[in-house]
C-alpha cells in the first residue's frame, strides 16, 4: 500500500491566537498594577517622611491673632486671648467640607500628643446652621477633644474669607500668627511648624 503523507497541520486558529494575546496583556497589566500601586506606597511614604522632617522657615512678617469669646458646644466660654501661655492651632472648618473631615482625626491625634508641651487646637466652625448642627456632628461622627465653637462672621471679619475650609493658623504665645495654611494640613507637615514655634517660643523666654 502505498504510503501517503500526513494531512497538513491546520494553522493556529485564530481563536487560539486571541488567547495567547489575552494571556500575555492580563500578566502585563497585572505587573504595570502592581509596579504603579507599590510606586504610590514608596511615593506616599517619602512625601511624609521629608514633610516630618523637614525644616520650616517661618515668615517674618506676623499679625496679631483677633480676639474673639464664643460658646463652645460642651457650654464653656472659649476665649482666644485665654491661651496666651499656649501655641494655638485655630482651625477654621465646616460639617460639609469633606476635607476637613479628612484632616480632623489628625489633629486629634496632635492634641494628644502635644498637648504637655503646650499645645491647645481650637475648631471655629463656619456652619450656618449654628452651634447646633456642630454639635450634632462631633457627637455623632466625629468626636473631638478640643473645643470646638462656631461663628461665620467671626470666621470672616476677623480671619478673612471662608470660602475655602479648611484654613489653619499657628498663633504663638504673644498672640501672634506665625503661619497659616490653606487646604488639607496633613500631621507630616503640622508637626514641623507646632516645633518650631513652640522652640522660637522656648527661646524668646529665656
Amino acid at each position: 500500500m502505498p504510503n501517503t503523507p500526513p494531512p497538513p497541520t491546520p494553522p493556529e486558529s485564530s481563536a487560539s491566537s486571541g488567547s495567547i494575546a489575552s494571556r500575555i496583556a492580563a500578566k502585563v497589566s497585572s505587573f504595570i498594577g502592581r509596579f504603579w500601586v507599590v510606586a504610590l506606597i514608596i511615593g506616599v511614604t517619602w512625601y511624609l517622611v521629608q514633610g516630618m522632617g523637614a525644616p520650616v522657615e517661618l515668615p517674618d512678617d506676623v499679625r496679631s491673632a483677633p480676639d474673639f469669646a464664643l460658646e463652645s458646644i460642651d457650654g464653656d466660654r472659649v476665649q482666644l486671648s485665654d491661651y496666651q501661655d499656649n501655641v494655638v492651632v485655630l482651625s477654621l472648618w465646616a460639617t460639609w467640607c469633606a476635607t476637613c473631615q479628612q484632616q480632623t482625626p489628625g489633629f486629634v491625634r496632635v492634641q494628644e500628643e502635644y498637648e504637655e508641651k503646650g499645645v491647645q487646637f481650637i475648631g471655629l466652625s463656619i456652619d450656618q446652621g449654628g452651634l447646633e448642627d456642630v454639635r450634632a456632628f462631633v457627637e455623632q461622627r466625629q468626636p473631638v477633644n478640643y473645643p470646638m465653637v462656631n461663628s461665620p462672621r467671626v470666621a470672616s471679619q476677623k480671619y478673612g474669607t471662608t470660602r475655602s475650609v479648611p484654613r489653619t493658623f499657628v498663633i504663638d504665645t504673644d498672640g501672634m500668627i506665625r503661619y497659616e495654611h490653606t487646604g488639607l494640613f496633613m500631621t507630616g507637615e503640622l508637626k514641623p511648624v507646632l516645633d518650631a514655634v513652640l522652640n522660637e517660643s522656648q527661646e524668646a523666654s529665656l
